[in-house]
């Protein structure tokens, strides 16, 4: 059962922490997977001043952590198709010497195929997830506090 599935809600400020402590382990098992497994593949390879290498390392991540669904296992097949698809794009690129962020092929794959699939994603989270992309995408500065001294009494 997935974590935002529950038939209750609770407010307790423990469950606060530990959807924060899972976040922030997960966050940093990604980091080290694409750090360890990932950039070696994709080297450093400098086209016109851009490294493509991050790039694709960067989209193969997001590729990863944003289309994969567990909720939907008669599309998994499609999931999976479409999935290996962008990564072999992205790996045909990189060893092209291609910056994906021009490429007409990864482009095109992405906004039909990979597209459509972080929305079927985004429609397994709870109501709230899914009307998150409605609002703006843009997050509010955090507002600190006024140091006193700078108060003029």
């Amino acid at each position: 059962m997935s974590y935002g599935s529950e038939g209750y809600l609770s407010h307790h400020r423990d469950n606060e922490k530990v959807a924060n402590m899972i976040r922030s382990i997960t966050q940093d098992g990604c980091r080290d997977f694409q750090k360890k497994t990932i950039d070696p593949i994709f080297q450093e390879k400098e086209i016109n001043g851009v490294d493509i290498g991050k790039i694709c390392s960067d989209l193969i991540m997001t590729i990863a952590g944003s289309l994969k669904t567990d909720e939907e296992p008669e599309l998994d097949e499609e999931i999976e198709e479409t999935i290996d698809e962008l990564i072999k794009i992205l790996f045909f690129d990189y060893r092209e010497g291609i910056n994906p962020h021009e490429d007409f092929v990864w482009q095109i794959k992405w906004l039909t195929k990979g597209v459509p699939l972080l929305g079927k994603k985004i429609n397994t989270l709870p109501g709230t997830g899914k009307v998150a992309p409605m609002a703006s995408l843009e997050k509010k500065e955090k507002t600190t506090r006024r140091d006193v001294r700078s108060v003029k009494w």
